[in-house]
C-alpha cells in the first residue's frame, strides 16, 4: 500500500477515535456529577447528551476492530502495511512490522471487552435484533464492558495510531486530544451544573409560592 493512503488512513482512524474519546469524556463527566448530585430526577437534555454519546462511544471503538473489508479498520491498515513496504527505510519497516505485532497482542488482551462492544454494536445501535420484541432482556449484554475497560481501549488504540503514524511523519494526536478534553469536561460539568441548579432554583421558588 502506498504511503499517501497508508496516511490517509490514519488520519480518518485518528478522527473517529477523537470522537470516541470525547465521548468518553462527556460520559465520565457526567456519571461523575451524578454521584456527586442529590438530584433524583433526571433533565432530558442531559440524558439525551448521555446516550448519544454512549452510542458515539461504543460505534467508534467497534468500527476499529470489527472485520469488514468495506470499512476504513485496523485491520485493514495493518493488512496493507504488512503486504508492501511503504516506502521506508528497511530498518524502520521491520520495526513497524514488530510494532503492528505487538499492538495486535495488545488488542488481543482486551478481546472480551472489544467482543462485547461489538454485541452492543451489532444488537442495539447499529439495529434492533428482532428476538428484542418478544425478549426485551436480550438487549442486556452479559458482562458488559467496565466503563475503565473502554478507558483503557480508547488508550490503547489511541497511542498505538500515534506510535504508527509516527513512522509517516504524523504528529501524535493523543497529547493534543488530551488537553482539549480538559476543557470539554469542565464545560459539560457547568451545563450540568447550570440545568441542575436552574431546576433546583425554580422548583424551590414554586414551592414557596405554594406554601
Amino acid at each position: 500500500m502506498i504511503r499517501e493512503k497508508i496516511v490517509d488512513i490514519i488520519f480518518h482512524l485518528e478522527n473517529s477515535i477523537t470522537s470516541g474519546i470525547m465521548a468518553l469524556v462527556v460520559i465520565n463527566t457526567l456519571r461523575e456529577k451524578y454521584s456527586q448530585s442529590k438530584e433524583t430526577t433526571e433533565d432530558i437534555f442531559i440524558s439525551s447528551l448521555f446516550i448519544g454519546s454512549y452510542n458515539t462511544l461504543i460505534l467508534c471503538l467497534s468500527n476499529f476492530i470489527k472485520h469488514n473489508k468495506e470499512s476504513i479498520n485496523l485491520i485493514f491498515l495493518f493488512t496493507g502495511i504488512k503486504e508492501e513496504n511503504p516506502g521506508l527505510e528497511a530498518s524502520e519497516y521491520s520495526n513497524l512490522l514488530v510494532l503492528i505485532e505487538e499492538f495486535e497482542t495488545a488488542l488481543d488482551s482486551l478481546h472480551t471487552t472489544l467482543d462485547a462492544v461489538i454485541k452492543i454494536r451489532d444488537t442495539t445501535i447499529a439495529h434492533i435484533d428482532k428476538k428484542h420484541v418478544n425478549n426485551p432482556n436480550a438487549l442486556l449484554v452479559p458482562n458488559n464492558p467496565l466503563w475503565d475497560d473502554l478507558s483503557n481501549a480508547y488508550s490503547l488504540i489511541g497511542s498505538g495510531l500515534d506510535e504508527v503514524g509516527k513512522y509517516f511523519g504524523l504528529v501524535p494526536v493523543l497529547d493534543f486530544v488530551t488537553l482539549a478534553n480538559v476543557d470539554l469536561a469542565d464545560k459539560t460539568k457547568r451545563v450540568f451544573d447550570f440545568l441542575y441548579f436552574t431546576s433546583s432554583v425554580s422548583t424551590q421558588a414554586r414551592t414557596e409560592v405554594i406554601t
